[in-house]
């Protein structure tokens, strides 16, 4: 059995990024819009 678990070795292939779209604008800054909606962790918002 390889390292993986799988019997097979894995050789991801790593790219440039070509392409990059923001998400709208209703998804920007969901913790600050959204104090008390969900997310399962509490990260202070100095760390954005």
């Amino acid at each position: 059995m390889s390292a993986n678990g799988y019997g097979r070795t894995q050789n991801p292939k790593i790219k440039p990024l070509t392409e990059f779209h923001y998400a709208e604008e209703y998804h920007q800054d969901y913790l600050v819009k959204n104090p008390n909606g969900f997310w399962a962790l509490t990260i202070p918002l100095a760390w954005f």
